[in-house]
């Protein structure tokens, strides 16, 4: 499970997504939305 409520700055989401395995462009598009993703998102990378 992905904590995103905890993950407050940008650069943290990106860093997280990163070593769950998301590709770095996706990790910084995800990291600098205001919507949370859900798990169907990293489901899919």
């Amino acid at each position: 499970m992905i904590r995103w409520k905890e993950w407050k700055k940008t650069t943290t989401k990106k860093k997280n997504l990163i070593r769950c395995g998301i590709e770095p462009g996706k990790a910084w598009e995800w990291g600098n939305t205001r919507k949370a993703i859900d798990g169907r998102h990293i489901a899919r990378y």
